[in-house]
This record gives C-alpha cells, structure tokens and sequence, in this order.
C-alpha cells in the first residue's frame, strides 16, 4: 500500500476539485442561538463555479465572529415567509 502526498491546490484555486476560484460577495444565512437565523449581506468569499466550495479569508472569518459574539445590532430586519410541506398534502 504506498501513501500518496498531498499536495495543496495553487493559490486561489479550490481545495476540493482545484479550480481557480471567482471573489465574490456573498450573502450567508447563519443559525443565530435564540433568534433563529441571521442574514450576513456582502460577506467577501472565494467561490468555486465548478463545485461551489466557498471559503474565507481569516480576516472575514474573524469579523463573522466578532458580528455574532458582539451586542450590535442588526443594520435591517425582515419578515421571512415559513412554508409547511406537511399541510399541503
């Protein structure tokens, strides 16, 4: 049985399949504790087009947490619809 190294994907490139990765902004839908979800708009990430892995520098990685560790709050609250797939059997 002989072991294969690893070998890391170049900069920029997706640790899954990679692909070069596209910087985007993206928005994340977070459980939050006692408040159910919380939406983070314009989060920068490195998105794969081919697999959609997404990663984050540690900087923004750092700012997530702070976001959800801080007493700030939120810049805008909205009304999310809820469907039940069990009432409309």
């Amino acid at each position: 049985m002989s072991k294969q190294a690893y070998a890391a994907p170049p900069d920029g490139c997706c640790a899954s399949c990679g692909e070069p990765c596209e910087e985007k902004s993206i928005s994340l839908a977070l459980p939050r504790s006692a408040t159910g979800l919380a939406v983070i708009r314009n989060v920068p990430a490195e998105v794969c087009p081919v697999c959609g892995e997404t990663r984050f520098s540690l900087r923004t990685t750092g700012r997530l947490m702070a976001l959800f560790r801080g007493a700030e709050p939120p810049d805008d609250v909205a009304v999310v619809p809820i469907y039940d797939l069990n009432r409309s059997e």
